[in-house]
């Protein structure tokens, strides 16, 4: 169950430190937490793959940097044991045993773009969408709008308004010196 506080979503444009924020956050949330396995139960959505891979590489980085014990308290460490009420040192454990934590079970490191969240949620609830249970997500924007255009061809005769529209189309491109076949416009 959520609980007020729990859910943030974070809006800024290009630049703003939108990933150093989230970094940030993310290193909040599991450090302040003995559960070495916290991370798995944070998922962190941003649009893009590199967003993503950048930001999965800054919190692994900040997490080495937090755990390296030849490191003095640098000023980092220090604001975070501060806001999260931590000894440097215990800080410093907890990052090294979540970094260990996070490297043996990558696959639960929740940090995804919107889609390959949304295709998650949608390949969990196939059956429930009225979904193949195996579906598949198709990119191929040519192949789609071929499909599409095999489709409209296939309605033509049932739908009255859709006949008259492509027959106009067809009219109107042959008037032009065009091929009456619409599939290459």
């Amino acid at each position: 169950m959520l609980q007020a506080g729990d859910f943030k979503i974070y809006n800024a444009s290009a630049g703003a430190g939108k990933t150093d924020t989230l970094v940030k956050e993310f290193i909040s949330l599991v450090l302040n937490h003995e559960n070495v396995y916290r991370f798995e139960n944070i998922l962190a959505i941003t649009f893009t793959n590199k967003a993503a891979s950048e930001m999965k590489e800054r919190i692994i980085e900040k997490l080495e940097e937090l755990a390296d014990p030849s490191k003095t308290f640098d000023e980092y460490i220090l604001t975070l044991s501060a806001e999260l009420a931590i000894e440097p040192t215990i800080i410093q454990q907890r990052a090294h045993k979540i970094l260990i934590a996070i490297l043996h079970n990558y696959s639960k490191f929740s940090i995804s773009t919107i889609d390959k969240f949304n295709l998650r949620l949608m390949k969990s609830f196939a059956q429930d969408l009225g979904l193949s249970i195996n579906f598949d997500v198709e990119m191929n924007t040519q192949e789609i709008i071929e499909e599409s255009v095999d489709l409209l061809y296939s309605k033509i005769g049932e739908d009255q308004k859709l006949t008259e529209t492509m027959i106009t189309i067809a009219l109107d491109n042959m008037d032009d010196n065009k091929s009456w076949d619409i599939r290459k416009s």
